[in-house]
């Protein structure tokens, strides 16, 4: 558990407050006393979101612990439990743009990667008391692609999200006879997307100012697919869910022909 990162670069709680935590111990001696540690507050029974929130308050504004024994026939859940609930949340929010609502079906993506098929309510309730639509989810972007397991971060080959119009681009070649125009947007694509998560188009992490910079991103987009792939690999991509089957080019969007590979 890496406390300093959670709490300096996330979450940023943004309607969590002190009285919405829930501090407790399963140890009757910590009952009206402080946690010094992260380890220390799982330990005792805390969750790990209401853990992460209260070491980010003041600590003259941090509840005081509560005794709560456990229930008859009832264990703290491991670590691994917790880091299962963490992947499922974390990729929830990646793929899907949004947290989790309690009524939602398990993703089958999701059932793919982990083997988690439960509700997601049974996987936050692990982390959080609270409810994760109430935190600002920003904390995504300081561990995709590097304290995500490998298996997790290849075996799904969905888009994430924000990347509908972007994903076909590394899985079709360019047609022979694009333009240079269109053959130096085809690479500026490309090397944003090698450079990981486009966290200015995610939908939890986008920045304004980006979106002003490029109107109609996804309009451009598609009109760089029409112009980048044949018709046979346009249809493929409809075929397989990749772009929605009524796309169409609107040719008053163009400014992709004006990128530049860098």
């Amino acid at each position: 558990m890496r406390q300093t990162n959670l709490v300096v670069l996330g979450p940023y709680p943004y309607r969590v407050g002190a009285k919405d935590l829930t501090i407790v111990s399963i140890n009757k001696e910590e009952d009206g006393k402080s946690f010094k540690t992260m380890d220390e507050a799982l330990k005792s029974g805390t969750k790990m979101f209401d853990a992460l929130r209260y070491f980010s308050l003041p600590e003259t504004m941090r509840p005081l612990i509560k005794y709560c024994p456990l229930a008859p026939g009832t264990t703290l859940p491991t670590r691994k439990d917790i880091a299962l609930s963490f992947a499922y949340l974390y990729l929830f929010l990646l793929y899907l743009g949004r947290p989790p609502n309690d009524d939602d079906a398990p993703p089958k993506f999701i059932i793919g990667i982990l083997g988690a098929g439960n509700k997601p309510k049974s996987y936050t309730d692990v982390i959080s008391s609270f409810n994760p639509r109430w935190m600002k989810h920003t904390w995504i972007r300081d561990y995709a692609f590097s304290a995500v397991n490998k298996l997790i971060r290849y075996k799904s080959k969905l888009p994430i999200a924000g990347y509908k119009y972007i994903h076909p681009f590394k899985l079709y070649t360019i047609k022979e006879d694009a333009t240079i125009e269109v053959r130096h947007a085809f690479t500026a694509v490309i090397n944003l997307l090698n450079k990981g998560p486009l966290w200015d188009i995610h939908p939890i992490t986008r920045s304004e100012e980006f979106i002003r910079s490029i109107p109609s991103l996804s309009k451009n987009l598609i009109g760089l697919i029409f112009d980048t792939f044949t018709p046979e690999q346009i249809q493929d991509m409809k075929d397989k869910h990749l772009i929605h089957k009524d796309v169409y080019k609107n040719f008053r969007y163009a400014s992709y022909k004006t990128w530049t590979e860098d």
